[in-house]
């Protein structure tokens, strides 16, 4: 280790150079390859950061990288790391085709496993989505610990109740956000039916986004209805979704102020609000999975 102006330092590694430098990078350095960094990484590393490596091993789409280089030196050590690491992650068809060509040019290998635990789930090609998937897989255990408590003490009916009781307060805070003007005199009168769209609010942008709110809220009630009934709450979310969305927008389609088309397309910030009162925090104590 050299020290230079603190806090740098440069730590001083011999290493062999790699059969082919990869310059085409971002970060514009001579870099090895995937194919060999993978080859000539050792057992500690593997043990030491298990999840970049696996997320390694995932972007490899094939193994002729690895076994032109194999094949070329004949490192049968790292050939049998190599085949377990693979066996270890469930890409079959790599371990298969190393084995099956070291072992007809002649080499005997010995198979491996670097890695002390076996990964339990399907990887992906992009090491974004890999290292979400090996992270939560990490991570679940400790997260379930802080859900054991008793999600609700609350029964569904009493829930659905409590859910009714804050309709007002969140259409109005809702619709606030997406720059509409209400008053807990509109909220009242569309919650309660005496609303006249061919009359006094004809022209009232307000009361359209507010009866929509309200046929948007009673959709999701009935969804969470049918969660506090045993249903899963991820399926039902994702049957239910495109119903909250319509319902939303519904009373502008029917009153001629807005295209079919806005039923079909998910307007992101506005959608949010229709669904507001499902991401309570009692809520999700009630049907988190």
């Amino acid at each position: 280790m050299v020290e230079l102006i603190p806090p740098t330092s440069i730590f001083h590694l011999e290493a062999e150079l790699p059969s082919k430098i990869d310059t085409n990078n971002p970060y514009k350095l001579n870099l090895y390859t995937l194919a060999e960094a993978i080859i000539v990484t050792t057992p500690v590393v593997y043990k030491n950061d298990a999840l970049t490596m696996q997320t390694a091993l995932a972007m490899l789409g094939d193994s002729s990288e690895i076994l032109k280089i194999l094949v070329d030196t004949g490192q049968t050590v790292r050939a049998g790391r190599v085949i377990g690491a693979f066996r270890n992650i469930g890409r079959m068809d790599i371990v298969d085709e190393i084995t099956g060509t070291m072992k007809r040019i002649g080499y005997d290998v010995s198979e491996e496993d670097p890695f002390e635990e076996v990964v339990t789930i399907s990887l992906s090609p992009s090491p974004y989505a890999t290292r979400l998937r090996l992270m939560w897989q990490n991570m679940r255990e400790e997260v379930l610990t802080n859900f054991v408590r008793l999600k609700s003490n609350l029964s569904a009916a009493e829930f659905l109740l409590q859910m009714e009781a804050q309709y007002k307060l969140d259409a109005y805070h809702s619709l606030s956000i997406e720059g509409y003007r209400v008053t807990d005199e509109l909220i009242s009168k569309v919650k309660s039916g005496t609303w006249k769209p061919d009359g006094d609010d004809a022209d009232s942008k307000n009361a359209f986004a507010a009866r929509g709110y309200w046929l948007a809220f009673q959709a999701v009630k009935k969804s969470i209805s049918d969660i506090l009934s045993g249903g899963n709450s991820a399926d039902i979310a994702q049957r239910d979704l495109s119903i909250w969305h319509s319902e939303m927008f519904m009373p502008c389609v029917t009153a001629g102020l807005s295209s079919h088309l806005i039923l079909l397309v998910i307007a992101p910030i506005r959608f949010i609000s229709a669904i507001r009162c499902t991401l309570r925090l009692t809520l999700m104590r009630f049907v988190m999975p």
